[in-house]
């Protein structure tokens, strides 16, 4: 099995997104560094997501309201979490 010993420093985040497709990413922002040129990151990474059936998987979302997530990105991002990590429960009763 091959591994990523190094990141180049020219990898742009995009490049690093579609690494990660078709696994489910969420990125919430708070605003100063995850501004609405944050899209173009996401835009490029649904790309790659798509070519692996996966396109809903990534998301974005920006509360606004500086480093510490507001109480709405906590619910919305356990929420995320629920849905992609979460395997369904069977009933074992027959």
């Amino acid at each position: 099995m091959k591994y990523i010993r190094e990141i180049q420093s020219e990898t742009d985040q995009h490049e690093l997104l579609g690494l990660i497709a078709p696994r489910p990413f969420l990125l919430i922002g708070g605003d100063k560094s995850d501004t609405e040129k944050s899209w173009y990151y996401i835009n490029a990474g649904k790309e790659v997501f798509n070519l692996y059936g996966g396109k809903e998987k990534i998301g974005y979302y920006n509360h606004h309201s500086g480093h510490s997530p507001t109480p709405q990105a906590v619910y919305l991002g356990f929420k995320w979490l629920d849905h992609y990590l979460n395997k369904p429960k069977h009933d074992n009763k027959k």
